[in-house]
């Protein structure tokens, strides 16, 4: 880029000195115009510049008139293509990585004979990230281990119930991208698709404990579980990404039992492409 910048401003000198301070637009022919442009091409060769070759290859024949009218258009073009531009961040069309949660699972719609009692779970998996200008497409394959509970309400005796399944998840989000100087505050929400491979019930009361794994059935516990996603999280420059994000569950777990499970997830996205 040097080599060329030092030859456009020979080239600049030379026509400036012929000139006055506006210079119409000269007149052209067809064999001038192709020995303006064969002599940069050999330019380009004597001192080896392939950017000149290139733009020879390129200009037109109105280009070259105004060229040779103005050439310091041109040399201002150069100017600002050879000073140094501060990096700006670049967000990859699209983006694959791993991805590694930690959420706070809570159960709703409990009778009144029994309280929510949180209880922390994780999810692992991969992701890949669309970007459609200013709409992103999230979408991860994730296993999820999550555990949650009940307990009995004050003045009932002392007891309670843990869960813990083990969970394969498809997570998707549509998000609208609010473009912030190093980043991008990513807001939005999507479908949550969810399949429950296994689980355990662990009851507690006074000091004994009795344990059972999950049945599966249309009055037992419900493989398949959906819900909506509702996600907010920053898109950083090096395309990592952090968001929170609030699961609205919308089926039961149990065909004899109106509970639902909802969660509360802080994931990091780490991506693997460039």
């Amino acid at each position: 880029m040097r080599k060329l910048f030092i030859f456009f401003s020979s080239l600049f000198a030379l026509c400036f000195c012929g000139s006055a301070q506006y210079t119409p637009l000269p007149a052209l022919d067809e064999v001038q115009y192709a020995k303006f442009v064969g002599q940069l091409r050999s330019e380009a060769t004597i001192q080896n510049i392939p950017e000149l070759s290139t733009i020879a290859d390129n200009m037109s024949y109105d280009e070259a008139r105004r060229f040779l009218a103005h050439p310091y258009v041109f040399m201002d073009k150069l100017k600002r293509e050879e000073t140094p531009k501060e990096d700006k961040p670049v967000m990859n069309s699209r983006t694959f990585g791993i991805v590694m949660a930690v959420m706070l699972n809570s159960l709703t719609g409990l009778e009144g004979y029994s309280k929510n009692q949180s209880k922390i779970g994780f999810s692992l998996g991969a992701y890949a990230l669309f970007a459609l200008t200013k709409v992103y497409i999230l979408t991860e394959l994730l296993y999820e281990f999550k555990s949650f509970a009940e307990k009995s309400p004050p003045g009932s005796g002392s007891w309670s119930e843990i869960y813990k399944t083990h969970n394969i998840t498809l997570f998707t989000a549509f998000l609208y991208a609010i473009e912030m100087q190093t980043m991008k505050l990513l807001v939005g929400l999507g479908p949550n698709l969810g399949y429950m491979m296994s689980g355990t019930d662990t009851f507690k009361t006074d000091g004994d404990e009795d344990k059972d794994k999950f049945e599966f059935g249309s009055d037992d516990w419900k493989h398949p579980y959906f819900g909506i996603n509702f996600v907010a999280g920053l898109l950083l420059a090096n395309n990592f990404m952090i968001y929170l994000n609030y699961t609205l569950p919308l089926s039961k777990l149990h065909g004899d039992w109106d509970a639902k499970l909802s969660h509360l997830r802080i994931a990091c996205n780490i991506p693997l492409s460039k």
